[in-house]
């Protein structure tokens, strides 16, 4: 008779690979919000999930624009999701700053909707959390373009 040696797993699968990603990523999610960005990787993550959130928000404006507000809204929508590639994609300053001015604009037109009763946007949560996120994607382009040079030097 032979004997069998039990089959000992050669990697500890408390380690799972998929887990440990699905761990980082939400740890770096909780960061996304509101802490201060140390690392290149966290200035990336930082302005590739917030390009995300733009192409979000520009694919409901375009629909809203095709079938309720005309237009107006489509050329809007086509502007934030060009900025936010050109952010996305270089780490652009500039874009991630017009995507600040846009965003800032989005609030103000939403509070004076809200104000004057007129027809329009008049969700006020989703036009501040566009303006909190374009002021991340400002503090990550920034940071990671400094550190960038200060990497050169």
């Amino acid at each position: 008779m032979e004997e069998t040696m039990p089959q000992i797993p050669l990697t500890n699968p408390s380690a799972d690979p998929k887990k440990t990603a699905k761990a980082k990523r939400k740890e770096m999610m909780k960061k996304f919000w509101f802490a201060k960005i140390y690392s290149k990787e966290q200035a990336l993550f930082v302005t590739k999930e917030a390009a995300k959130g733009f192409y979000v928000l520009a694919a409901i404006q375009a629909v809203v624009g095709w079938f309720v507000s005309g237009p107006l809204a489509l050329v809007d929508a086509a502007l934030f999701a060009f900025f936010a590639f050109l952010m996305a994609r270089f780490q652009s300053r500039l874009a991630a700053v017009i995507l600040l001015v846009l965003s800032f604009l989005a609030l103000l037109s939403t509070i004076l909707n809200i104000a004057l009763n007129s027809g329009g946007g008049t969700n006020f949560i989703l036009a501040a959390l566009l303006l909190w996120l374009s002021i991340r994607a400002v503090q990550a382009t920034f940071k990671y373009q400094s550190m960038v040079k200060g990497a050169r030097k």
